[in-house]
């Protein structure tokens, strides 16, 4: 075990810990909301840019505006997580989503670490402190299988790290 073994297990293990304290409801819907407003940004900043014309520059008008979408609805689905995360908590079913909280964390966390580790290795080599790290060869031996399970539509992604 080596340096960055200890640092991979840090985070890790930081990330499972925050995940049981949020529970899956509210990581999940985390996800959900930025990855759909993301999408719905990129759909419809041009009109809402068009109703921030006091902005005078068109460029900060669509940044702007794609923020501005982006921002809402993830704020939508922080509130939709944190209403049902207030509907389960007073149930039985409160350790299931705290366990399933710390499990969708490790996994989030690692997909994260083993793409750092990939864009690592991709551009800088593998260092011998990354081929002497156990975890760190975990990470980036599972990682093309994450990547086989991207849509077609992200085979650049794909095409980017192999």
């Amino acid at each position: 075990m080596n340096w960055l073994d200890i640092v991979l297990l840090i985070v890790l293990g930081i990330q499972t810990v925050s995940g049981f304290f949020t529970g899956l409801i509210r990581n999940f819907l985390h996800l959900v909301g930025l990855i759909i407003g993301i999408i719905l940004a990129g759909r419809f900043y041009p009109t809402v840019a068009e109703w921030l014309s006091f902005i005078s520059s068109p460029e900060w008008a669509n940044i702007v505006a794609f923020l501005l979408v982006l921002m809402v609805i993830w704020a939508a689905t922080t509130i939709i997580a944190k209403l049902l995360d207030a509907i389960i908590k007073p149930t039985f079913l409160n350790w299931i989503n705290r366990l399933g909280g710390a499990i969708f964390g490790l996994l989030v966390s690692g997909i994260f670490t083993a793409a750092l580790l990939a864009i690592w290795v991709k551009f800088f080599g593998s260092a011998s402190v990354i081929t002497d790290s156990a975890i760190a060869q975990i990470l980036l031996d599972k990682f093309p299988l994450i990547l086989s399970l991207l849509p077609d539509e992200f085979g650049v992604i794909r095409d980017f790290f192999n």
